[in-house]
């Protein structure tokens, strides 16, 4: 017997949110050959190539959306998201403008109104709607980082003082939030700031993780393959493969990737503060063992367990070296190597 329309629709949905956009969008396909203005498959085929990144595609289902239902914020939301990727930031402040006015209370659209009036350097309106969005999602830290993001750079190009009065507005009514007070004292360049604060360094990535490997690739990032190839320069002098090798900051698993291609059985560990970054990771299956933990904290507690230590833009996240390289230097085998 067939499945119906709603039946079909909770298979897709259950595919759409394990990632596996293909077969999401086969599904809600067979919906549509049946009803071509069923709204739900629509919007969420749209979706689904917005995921696959086929723009065009995304954007031809999002039009079919708004013609069988313009009062659906959510079919000009995607319009807005296909827009800002495509670049179209004119065309995508009007269809983020339009779902605003469908739902009030979405702050993902006066998320996406702030980056692209911050890309269009209207600082002042980049800040009114991310502080918006701050408000609307009582204080969310995915929001709470996009307000940081908006300020520094309204700091950077505007001058500081162009973004004083939000940033103490923010402080004083989210001082409990450790996310706000690190990026506050940072503003402020308090020198009491010796580190980046672990809390914040665990949301920025945690917030981060599903995207962050695709950022990197539109940024040409190669500090993995400087890394691995460094690597290889001194594996004559890393004794047998069963010598493990420690990935500080371990992310998403790129600099391991490298690692794992280049030294082929050697054991690597990962650590690092994120567990969605973790767990992205853990899906590339190179790691003996990847650790949710603060860096400084697990290379004090494994002396000399390690032959070579690498670290992929860490040390960024550190004020002071002088404590981390000690650290490192316990960690480390004597006559170890350590590459950053």
């Amino acid at each position: 017997m067939p499945l119906s329309s709603s039946e079909l629709l909770t298979r897709a949905n259950r595919r759409y949110l394990d990632d596996d956009y293909v077969a999401a969008a086969k599904l809600y396909c067979q919906i549509i050959e049946d009803d071509s203005q069923y709204v739900p498959a629509l919007l969420n085929l749209g979706y689904c190539y917005y995921q696959l990144k086929d723009y065009p595609q995304a954007l031809k289902y999002a039009e079919q959306v708004v013609q069988v239902d313009s009062l659906l914020a959510d079919g000009w939301a995607l319009h807005g998201y296909v827009y800002f990727e495509t670049g179209n930031l004119e065309a995508a402040q009007k269809a983020f403008k339009k779902a605003v006015q469908l739902d009030s209370a979405n702050f993902w659209y006066y998320n996406y109104l702030g980056q692209i009036f911050q890309k269009n350097r209207d600082f002042n309106q980049a800040l009114n709607y991310a502080w918006q969005a701050v408000e609307l999602s009582n204080g969310a830290d995915s929001q709470h980082l996009n307000f940081a993001y908006t300020l520094y750079e309204t700091a950077l190009e505007k001058n500081a003082c162009e973004a004083t009065s939000y940033r103490d507005k923010w402080a004083a009514k989210y001082a409990q939030n450790p996310l706000v007070r690190y990026v506050v004292s940072s503003l402020k360049s308090d020198s009491k700031v010796q580190i980046a604060d672990p809390g914040y360094v665990r949301s920025v990535f945690d917030n981060f993780a599903d995207s962050f490997e695709d950022s990197l690739a539109a940024l040409d990032y190669c500090v993995p393959q400087k890394i691995a190839s460094e690597t290889v320069a001194i594996s004559a002098h890393l004794a047998s493969p069963e010598t493990p090798v420690l990935d500080l900051g371990c992310g998403t698993g790129l600099c391991g990737k490298y690692l794992d291609s280049m030294l082929h059985d050697y054991v690597i560990d990962g650590v690092d503060l994120s567990a969605a970054m973790l767990q992205k990771a853990a899906q590339k299956k190179i790691y003996r063992r990847l650790v949710n933990q603060d860096i400084n904290a697990y290379l004090l507690e494994h002396p000399q367990s390690y032959r070579l230590v690498v670290a992929a833009d860490v040390i960024t996240y550190f004020g002071s070296l002088i404590k981390l390289f000690a650290a490192i230097a316990n960690a480390l085998f004597p006559l170890g190597y350590f590459i950053f």
